[in-house]
């Protein structure tokens, strides 16, 4: 049986929650005094965005208590809930761009001139033209230029 519940406010890929000990409530504190806490909660968010997103965690005070920066490779996630006796909050933003960088250069060593050819590797997750900015911080190379992904420059 759920052990919290859950509601939630969502724009875009911006959401604020609320959650709740499932026992906190005025039949069962009149009955049992203060609930235990619960823990491992999950919340469940679908739908979102592929791309990072910045999880801002409030206590009962409105406080808050952590920040999480969570990669959503497919846009569909749990979110593990802090341990709470009441009640909690919490904002999903989005956060970055939906890929991952990542680049190879051949060969990576000899004399010069050397000619290195640079393999855009990076995972797309939503498509996209993207541009890169190479800056290879060398005072006798020309100022950095900007290249279209694959494409192929001879210094």
């Amino acid at each position: 049986m759920p052990q919290l519940r859950a509601f939630t406010f969502r724009k875009n890929d911006h959401i604020a929650g609320w959650f709740q000990n499932i026992n906190y409530n005025w039949k069962y504190l009149k009955e049992n005094g203060i609930p235990s806490p619960v823990n491992g909660g999950k919340i469940y968010l679908s739908t979102l965005t592929p791309g990072l997103y910045k999880i801002n965690w409030y206590n009962g005070e409105a406080l808050l208590d952590s920040t999480q920066i969570k990669f959503i490779p497919n846009g569909s996630f749990f979110l593990d809930a802090p341990q709470v006796i009441w009640d909690g909050a919490f904002e999903v933003k989005y956060f970055a761009p939906p890929f991952n960088i990542d680049f190879s250069a051949s060969p990576r060593t000899g004399l010069a001139p050397l000619n290195v050819q640079f393999s855009d590797q990076t995972t797309y997750l939503s498509g996209g033209d993207f541009s890169w900015l190479w800056d290879l911080a060398m005072a006798h190379i020309a100022p950095s230029k900007i290249h279209k992904k694959n494409l192929q420059y001879t210094w």
